[in-house]
């Protein structure tokens, strides 16, 4: 695999951040304002893809519970 690099997390808000390398960003294409999918695999990886608008159509976003 290439292009590893460590960060650590950080608070942003009531949430938590991941900051994305410029050098990644740029490899992906994405930059400010880009959507983006991310999730967990069966094996607990954690994987950002980036979303193009011509795929924004397709996409049903989830319905999250946060209340338990």
């Amino acid at each position: 695999m290439k292009n590893i690099t460590l960060h650590k997390v950080i608070k942003a808000g009531n949430g938590i951040a991941i900051i994305i390398p410029v050098e990644i960003a740029r490899l992906l294409d994405i930059q400010r304002g880009s959507f983006v999918a991310f999730g967990i695999t069966s094996d607990k990886e954690f994987f950002v893809r980036p979303v193009r608008d011509s795929d924004l159509q397709h996409i049903q976003p989830k319905i999250l519970n946060y209340n338990g």
